[in-house]
């Protein structure tokens, strides 16, 4: 399985965190009793939940484990609440769900969902327009070919200035 994360349209959302928000985690979120707890072995293979691990039938509000940052104030709070908080192994809602919940100042999401698609090809033909700009940053890819195309895309389309914050070993290796 290959995740591609598009970092430079990340970039405005982690500067309004490290100006504006102390405790924040940007990702693709699951609202609150969205996702179903899998528990089924036929059909949820390395996911499934025993009812004893969690209780009740979706999950509270975590992160999409495809990827999500964490403002710097936040680790050690996050580390703190881990200490009163029973492990769950599935570490996307353990991090961005269970131990959220016990911080008593709370979280602030930016929910970036709707730049997520699972569906390489869409991605790759918005990659490959260049009169229209790039919705999606995250893409789920089985297709390693598919995967590598788009981070071709994705340093043809760079400007000046991004290209000058990679290292020139990267720009060479994919022009």
């Amino acid at each position: 399985m290959c995740v591609f994360i598009r970092q430079c349209s990340l970039k405005g959302a982690v500067e309004y965190v490290l100006l504006c928000v102390m405790q924040v985690i940007i990702c693709p979120l699951w609202p609150d009793n969205t996702m179903p707890i899998l528990r089924d072995p036929k059909t949820c293979m390395k996911w499934c939940v025993k009812r004893h691990e969690m209780r009740g039938t979706r999950f509270p509000q975590y992160c999409a484990g495809i990827g999500f940052i964490v403002s710097a104030p936040l680790i050690p709070l996050l580390y703190n609440a881990s200490k009163s908080t029973p492990f769950f192994w599935i570490d996307d809602v353990y991090v961005t769900g269970l131990l959220t919940k016990k911080l008593p100042s709370g979280v602030a999401y930016v929910d970036t969902r709707k730049h997520f698609t699972s569906k390489a090809d869409m991605a790759l033909e918005q990659y490959e327009n260049r009169s229209v700009p790039v919705q999606y940053y995250y893409v789920h890819s089985k297709n390693e070919e598919k995967f590598m195309r788009l981070w071709k895309l994705t340093i043809e389309r760079l400007t000046i200035a991004q290209k000058q914050m990679v290292d020139d070993r990267v720009i060479s290796h994919w022009s």
